[in-house]
């Protein structure tokens, strides 16, 4: 092994709550940043990266006026108009095949970590993306602490990648209308 790869693992992230998982593929939780004048990319994308694991994603959906009870509601069984089809597309960071190339390590898709609302415990909780079904813009999934799969729509699951500040204002707009 060398220095370069034993350095790569020593800054692998993982799920706490699954400390016998995998690592995440190496550039899976980096944000989308366009290059400035003023700051070095790198470190743009690593003052976001940081920015955006702090952040709680049930208090961002609070103070857009979004319960969990209205996301139960909302992904639910029973609900009347998917929301999907209310999602605003202009808010979505990244097309699929720019998602899977952040999941790729060496030349294969592993999966990209993110975080979903699960509807039986009403919470949001860490997550695999293993494969999405574009017919329907679903995303199957694997939480990271049971490994059960399920399959959830896209508003129902928040990329680590991805901007949480935005995301909430996605779902929070999509409820809204």
């Amino acid at each position: 092994m060398t220095d370069a790869d034993m350095l790569a693992q020593e800054k692998a992230q993982y799920f706490p709550q699954d400390p016998t998982s995998e690592p995440f593929p190496f550039h899976s939780t980096d944000p989308k940043v366009t290059a400035s004048v003023q700051v070095p990319l790198k470190v743009e994308v690593e003052r976001r990266k940081r920015l955006f694991s702090n952040q709680d994603i049930t208090l961002l959906l609070g103070s857009e006026g979004v319960t969990r009870s209205m996301l139960a509601e909302a992904f639910g069984t029973d609900a009347k108009i998917p929301l999907r089809m209310l999602d605003d597309r202009d808010l979505e960071p990244r097309t699929w095949s720019e998602w899977l190339a952040a999941g790729e390590e060496g030349a294969a898709f592993k999966f990209l970590p993110a975080r979903a609302f699960c509807v039986k415990a009403r919470s949001w909780r860490p997550c695999k993306v293993v494969e999405r079904k574009a017919e329907d813009d679903t995303y199957t999934l694997k939480w990271a602490d049971t490994h059960e799969t399920e399959t959830l729509p896209r508003l129902a699951v928040m990329f680590l990648g991805e901007d949480p500040f935005v995301f909430a204002k996605r779902v929070s707009g999509a409820l809204q209308a």
